[in-house]
């Protein structure tokens, strides 16, 4: 009778701790993440790039420039990026879709 107890409170713990954490269906990620590359004049990628989005998510770009953007929240509207280098600071808007991609080449 006691361990099936402490059993069940063990269970209502971990139901307590987990559920507050999940997201809200329709709130997790894309399936398809929309692709972004950041390049040089050159079309070279360009490693660790700072990208911010207009509601705050930070990305670093990958050592070949891309990211890939999964939130629900910039799906399928203009979306304000603040893309920051030690040299470049540029804010560009792009529409962001699923299985989207698009490349941003930085001035030199």
């Amino acid at each position: 009778m006691v361990r099936y107890a402490i059993r069940i409170l063990a269970g209502l713990t971990v139901l307590v701790v987990y559920l507050p954490f999940q997201a809200p269906p329709g709130e997790g990620a894309m399936p398809q993440p929309f692709r972004m590359r950041i390049v040089d004049p050159a079309g070279n990628g360009i490693p660790h790039v700072r990208v911010t989005s207009d509601n705050g998510i930070v990305c670093h770009t990958r050592a070949d420039g891309s990211i890939h953007w999964t939130e629900r929240s910039l799906r399928d509207r203009e979306v304000r990026f603040l893309i920051q280098t030690s040299d470049v600071r540029e804010t560009v808007v792009r529409r962001v879709s699923p299985d989207g991609q698009v490349e941003i080449a930085l001035p030199k």
